[in-house]
């Protein structure tokens, strides 16, 4: 379990982070650009490819990972810069500040599903990798890669569940990586968040959930 002082120590240069306004229901993508004394500074949200309205004196939330927790705090908007690039100037929180919200609202079990994935939007042609899932609920996964992927990257997948004929897919979004420690070889974790599930596909992996966590009490 993460400790306050330490999330507060991860949030820093390039950290991804998601935002909104009081009152407001959507978060919105940005990122940690500079980290100096009381100030943050962080990229100013867009909407449909244009920078979303958030002025100076306006209170807003923010929200980031840290492995498997996610935290929040409340700060105010002390300014807003154009240039060199678009950011927001931001009170900096106190390690009291910080409220730890538990994130995942579905149970995971560990899984080894095979599980196929592709890095949307990358560059150039994609091809399918090929890999097993550590773990899977109805609200995200996690997998270990050869190569690191970026937090905020979109993957299509394929999800192949024991006794089940047609693939689930799904797409998702990399909340986080991290390199895998004493690995022989170059591993990453990635976590990954479901994006798009129909409800036929969460009934079938709530069931998959059901039937392994049954087995594994069994067996204890």
């Amino acid at each position: 379990m993460t400790t306050t002082p330490n999330a507060l120590s991860k949030l820093r240069e390039n950290r991804a982070i998601f935002l909104r306004r009081i009152g407001e229901k959507e978060w919105l993508k940005s990122r940690v650009e500079t980290v100096m004394g009381k100030y943050i500074t962080t990229a100013h949200p867009t909407l449909q490819g244009r920078l979303r309205s958030i002025l100076p004196g306006e209170k807003i939330e923010i929200g980031f990972s840290v492995g498997e927790e996610y935290f929040t705090f409340l700060s105010v908007v002390l300014e807003v810069k154009r240039k060199p690039l678009p950011v927001l100037v931001l009170q900096r929180p106190s390690d009291s500040e910080l409220v730890g919200i538990q994130r995942r609202r579905s149970q995971r079990v560990n899984s080894l599903v095979p599980l196929s994935y592709e890095v949307h939007g990358g560059p150039g042609l994609t091809t399918a990798n090929h890999t097993l899932a550590l773990n899977l609920s109805s609200s995200g996964l996690s997998f270990n890669a050869p190569q690191p992927i970026s937090p905020g990257s979109f993957l299509r997948m394929g999800i192949q569940i024991p006794n089940a004929t047609i693939e689930i897919s799904v797409a998702g979004e990399v909340v986080s990586c991290g390199r895998v420690p004493q690995s022989p070889e170059e591993r990453y974790k990635i976590r990954v968040k479901f994006q798009t599930l129909s409800r036929l596909n969460k009934t079938r992996i709530d069931e998959f959930v059901k039937q392994r966590l049954k087995s594994q009490k069994e067996l204890e």
